[in-house]
C-alpha cells in the first residue's frame, strides 16, 4: 500500500516538472480532422495528454481493486480455513500417535469441514466413521466402504490396498494378500512392506516365478545376510526347475543350474542338475557339479553319485577314489570330519572293512558322531566281537548326532528337505548339516509383520 502511495506521489510530481518545463516552450498544435479540430498552445496539449492518461490509469487501478476485492476476501477466508485445517492435522497426528484414535477422528472430521478438496473431504469423513463405528457390524460395513473408497481413487490407492492387505493378512486369507500386495507393489514398489509380504506370500501360495521376479529388488535382499538371501535363491530356482523338470528338461536344467550358482551345497539340485547334463562334455560337468556339491553338502548320495559316474569297476577302485576325496583343499573345516564319516560309510558298504576302520579311528573320540561309532560298530560285528559292537553301540546312543536336514534357525531336525521348517516356519533355513548349537529361537528372519 504505501509503496503504491509513493509511485503516485512520483508520478504527480513528473507531471509538474514536465508541465513546467513545457510552459516555457513556444509553439502551437493543430489539429483538424473531419471538421473538428483543436488549435492551442503545444504545452497545453501535452498536459492536458498526461492528465488524460493519468484518469484512464486511475480508472484503471480503480476497476482491478473493485474486482479484486471479493476475490482477496476469498483468500482470506481461505488462509483461515488451510489454518484451521493445520492446526487439526497436527492435533490428529499427535493424538494418533498415542493412541487416541477416535479423538483423531473427530480433529479428521473438522478437517474434512474446512478443506477445500471436497473429495478430499468425504474420504477423510468416511475414514472418521470408519474409525468411530460402535459396533462390529457396522465397522465391517463402514470400513469396507471407506477401504473400497480408498482403493479405486488413484491418489490413496496405495494406502486401500495397504490396509486391505494388511487386514487380510490378520485372517491367513494369503490370494487375497497376494492380490492386494501385488496392486500395491506395481504402485509402490519401493515399500519395504509390501515388498516382504509379497515376497512371502509368492512363496506360500507357490507363484515361484513371482517370487524370483521380486527377489531382484533390492529390498529383499537387504532384509537378509548374503548367506540367507543366496540360500533363498537356491531354495527358489530348485522349485522352478522341479515346477518344470516335466514340461522343459533344458528350462530345468537353467533353474537347477541357477541353484548350484546361489549355493554350490543344495543337495536336491546337484542331484538333480547333474542327471540332466547332456553331450560330451556331460560327465565332466556331472563330476565338477556333484565333487564341489559334496565338498559343501557331505552326503551319501551327491557321493554314490559322484562315483558312478567316474564308472570303477572294483569296490577297491572305487573306494581308493572315495578316500583321495578326504584331503582336498577346497572342503570347509566344519565338513572334513562328516566326509570321513560318509566315506567310511562307503567303505563298509563295499565291504573295505579295514580301510572305513582306519578313517573313523582317525577321528578323535569327541568329534565322532552317532552314526561313526554305529559304523565301527558294524565293522566289529563284521569281526565277530560282540563285546566291541555293544560299546560301540552304546556310544552311538549318547554321541553328537551326524549331518542331517537340521534347521538353521531352531535346530529342529526335519529329517528331508523343506522350504519352510516343520518346527519355526522359517523360509530357507533347512540344510545338509551339522546339528547348530549356538541359535536364538526368538529370531525370526521373514517377519512380515
Amino acid at each position: 500500500m504505501i509503496l503504491r502511495l509513493l509511485k503516485l506521489i512520483i508520478f504527480l510530481f513528473l507531471i509538474g516538472v514536465i508541465s513546467t518545463f513545457i510552459s516555457y516552450t513556444e509553439g502551437r498544435t493543430k489539429i483538424d480532422w473531419l471538421g473538428w479540430g483543436i488549435d492551442l498552445e503545444t504545452s497545453h496539449f501535452i498536459m492536458i495528454l498526461i492528465l488524460v492518461s493519468f484518469c484512464f490509469i486511475f480508472i484503471d487501478r480503480l476497476w482491478r481493486f473493485m474486482i479484486s476485492f471479493p476475490k482477496s476476501a476469498l483468500l482470506r477466508r481461505d488462509e483461515k480455513n488451510r489454518e484451521k485445517v493445520e492446526k487439526n492435522l497436527v492435533k490428529a497426528f499427535l493424538l494418533a500417535s498415542h493412541g487416541e484414535y477416535k479423538q483423531a477422528a473427530k480433529e479428521a472430521l473438522l478437517i474434512s469441514k474446512n478443506t477445500k478438496d471436497k473429495k478430499l473431504g468425504l474420504l477423510i469423513k468416511e475414514h472418521s466413521e470408519a474409525v468411530d463405528a460402535q459396533h462390529e457390524n457396522d465397522q465391517m460395513k463402514i470400513s469396507n466402504k471407506y477401504l473400497n473408497t480408498l482403493s479405486n481413487d488413484k491418489n490413496t490407492s496405495f494406502i486401500g490396498h495397504l490396509a486391505i492387505m494388511r487386514i487380510e493378512l490378520g485372517k491367513n486369507d494369503f490370494n487375497k494378500v497376494y492380490e492386494h500386495a501385488n496392486e500395491a507393489y506395481k504402485l509402490e514398489p519401493n515399500s519395504e512392506q509390501v515388498v516382504k509380504i509379497l515376497f512371502y506370500t509368492s512363496i506360500k501360495l507357490n507363484k515361484i516365478q513371482r517370487a524370483l521376479e521380486i527377489s531382484k529388488n533390492p529390498l529383499v535382499k537387504n532384509l537378509y545376510s548374503d548367506d540367507k538371501y543366496k540360500n533363498i535363491l537356491s531354495d527358489l530356482y530348485y522349485i522352478d526347475g522341479v515346477n518344470k523338470f516335466d514340461v522343459n528338461k533344458k528350462e530345468a536344467e537353467k533353474a537347477f543350474s541357477k541353484s548350484v550358482e546361489s549355493f554350490e551345497g543344495n543337495v536336491l539340485a546337484v542331484l538333480k542338475l547333474a542327471k540332466l547334463f547332456k553331450g560330451i562334455s556331460a560327465k565332466n560337468k556331472s563330476i565338477h557339479i556333484l565333487k564341489n556339491g559334496f565338498f559343501n553338502s557331505p552326503h551319501e548320495d551327491i557321493l554314490n553319485q559322484l562315483i558312478k559316474r567316474i564308472n570303477y569297476k572294483t569296490s577297491g577302485e572305487r573306494v581308493s577314489y572315495a578316500i583321495s576325496l578326504i584331503n582336498n583343499e577346497k572342503i570347509a573345516p566344519i565338513n572334513v570330519n562328516e566326509i570321513k564319516i560318509e566315506v567310511a560309510k562307503y567303505s563298509v558298504k563295499e565291504k573295505i572293512w579295514g580301510e572305513a576302520k582306519k578313517i573313523l579311528e582317525g577321528i578323535n573320540e569327541e568329534k565322532r558322531t552317532n552314526v561313526a561309532y554305529q559304523l565301527l560298530a558294524e565293522i566289529a560285528g563284521s569281526q565277530n566281537k560282540p563285546n566291541e559292537v555293544k560299546e560301540y553301540l552304546k556310544k552311538a546312543a549318547t554321541a553328537k548326532l551326524s549331518f542331517s536336514f537340521f534347521c538353521s534357525n531352531c535346530g529342529y531336525d526335519n529329517q528331508k528337505w523343506e522350504l519352510n521348517c516343520k518346527s519355526c516356519n522359517e523360509l530357507s533355513s533347512i540344510k545338509w548339516q551339522d546339528q547348530p548349537v549356538d541359535i536364538d529361537l526368538n529370531k525370526n528372519l521373514i517377519n512380515i509383520n
